[in-house]
């Protein structure tokens, strides 16, 4: 069996932590310093080799994902598989498995799972018996799901109607419906024949791209258009099945395929669908902060705190502030979110809004919708401090053995001053050492570059000057990460 987790998501339900830079994969929402993604891989780790475990992200994310693997194993910063452009999940998960059969030369008969980065799974030795499970029923050319017990009419997430049973734990599957209103979604709580799709799926190569290809023929093709809104010139998804006929060809035309979660485009069309049930199961998809809330240990008042809070008179709240000093009264069913550069308030139950919020935001060219004040980078981060039309105030951390693109700036010189550890410097042809303490200058124009030699994290104040200090006034001349 081989797996497949998908990192590609944006997780825009929790803004104003998670962001289109640095989305929640990355981030450590647990009681942790992991990312959900380090612990998502951690936890098939134990149980599959790293042979068979690979990781699909856009390239914009290609660095952070490998960090995170490095530190499991570094055999599994080999298996990154990267997705050309954002096509929702059914462009990438056949992506992938195109890349295993046509790459790696799996058998078509052999089951792949696809489980996502950015969910908490426990017991994960209950979990990977599941999905043993899965293994015979996706060897007979279905596609598997996996169902998850409703604990409340949730409008956030898939619902499976689950029909005979095919063994004491899997059944066969009359309906799949994704993301009900809520007067379904109560309907179909009542019932009890219904159970939360988790999101993880089962098959084979040969099943999941003879029914992605149905799908396609099947579907009409303005409803399948690739570039919706522009009918004429867009590529008719149906046009797309020969793309997906070699990794190849599917890599290079990988933007002419439908952007479609693989929900829409495949599952709820399959003829043959079943569904293990997931019983013993504690399951939950941390897409919004009403999640986070209901995962997160809480006080005697019932609220979540993380970072640095106070509360007076508060209940049933998230109070969540890494940077500041966060204090709140008089509140209920509230979540308040603070980060150094946007607040988000809200009541509780109606997170699922903030994608909402977040598109309105991006219209607006309101740059805290995708961009925070801490910048991610291959080679460490830098945190904005400070800055106006004509200076710049950052702070920048350095990995171990990491180094800047060799570079200069048109419009602004740059002051460095080191605040901890040993920087390597080229400026203008010389190189040599500052210390804690010391500092150096670069003038603008000159080539220049920071290197950190050692093996713990430099940090670096730097202050830019000049007409124009925005990010795009980088000219590269050499890049260890080949931006």
């Amino acid at each position: 069996m081989k797996y497949l987790i998908l990192a590609g998501g944006k997780g825009e339900r929790l803004w104003p932590l998670s962001r289109k830079h640095f989305p929640k994969q990355f981030l450590s929402l647990t009681n942790t310093d992991k990312s959900l993604l380090r612990l998502s891989v951690e936890r098939i780790s134990e149980f599959a080799k790293a042979d068979d475990i690979y990781i699909i992200c856009p390239g914009e994310y290609r660095f952070f994902v490998a960090d995170e693997l490095e530190k499991i194993n570094p055999k599994l910063t080999r298996n990154i598989i990267i997705e050309p452009s954002a096509r929702n999940t059914a462009a990438a998960i056949i992506l992938g498995v195109r890349f295993l059969l046509d790459k790696i030369c799996i058998d078509l008969a052999e089951t792949i799972c696809v489980l996502p980065a950015d969910h908490l799974i426990f017991p994960k030795e209950l979990l990977f018996k599941y999905i043993k499970q899965s293994d015979n029923l996706a060897r007979e050319g279905y596609v598997v799901t996996f169902g998850v017990p409703p604990k409340s009419a949730h409008t956030g997430y898939g619902y499976i109607n689950i029909g005979k049973n095919i063994n004491k734990t899997s059944y066969q599957v009359k309906r799949f419906t994704e993301k009900p209103n809520l007067a379904a979604a109560k309907e179909f709580l009542q019932k009890g024949s219904y159970f939360w799709n988790s999101g993880i799926f089962a098959f084979s190569g040969q099943t999941i791209i003879r029914e992605y290809k149905k799908s396609l023929r099947g579907a009409p093709s303005t409803s399948l258009r690739v570039n919706s809104g522009d009918e004429a010139s867009g590529l008719a998804a149906r046009q797309a099945i020969s793309i997906i006929d070699n990794y190849t060809s599917i890599q290079k035309n990988f933007s002419q395929l439908p952007k479609l979660s693989i929900d829409y485009a495949v599952i709820e069309k399959v003829s043959r669908l079943a569904m293990v049930l997931l019983e013993g199961i504690s399951w939950h998809d941390l897409g919004s902060w009403d999640s986070v809330f209901e995962v997160l240990k809480k006080d005697k008042e019932g609220n979540v705190k993380v970072g640095k809070v106070n509360s007076f008179d508060v209940k049933d709240s998230l109070l969540f502030s890494k940077d500041r000093l966060l204090v709140a009264s008089g509140l209920k069913d509230q979540l308040v979110v603070d980060t150094r550069d946007a607040l988000f308030v809200g009541k509780r139950g109606r997170s699922q809004k903030i994608k909402d919020i977040t598109k309105y935001l991006k219209d607006k060219n309101i740059k805290e919708a995708n961009e925070s004040v801490t910048i991610y980078r291959p080679w460490g981060s830098y945190t904005i401090l400070e800055e106006s039309p004509n200076y710049k105030i950052k702070k920048i951390i350095i990995k171990a053995k990491k180094r800047l693109s060799l570079q200069y700036h048109q419009k602004r010189s740059e002051h460095w001053v080191v605040i901890k550890g040993e920087a390597k410097v080229h400026i203008d042809g010389k190189d040599f050492t500052i210390a804690r303490n010391e500092s150096a200058f670069v003038p603008q124009g000159k080539k220049h570059r920071l290197e950190n030699p050692k093996k713990t994290p430099l940090e670096i104040i730097e202050v830019q000057c000049g007409s124009y200090v925005g990010e795009d006034d980088i000219v590269r001349l050499e890049d260890d990460f080949h931006r």
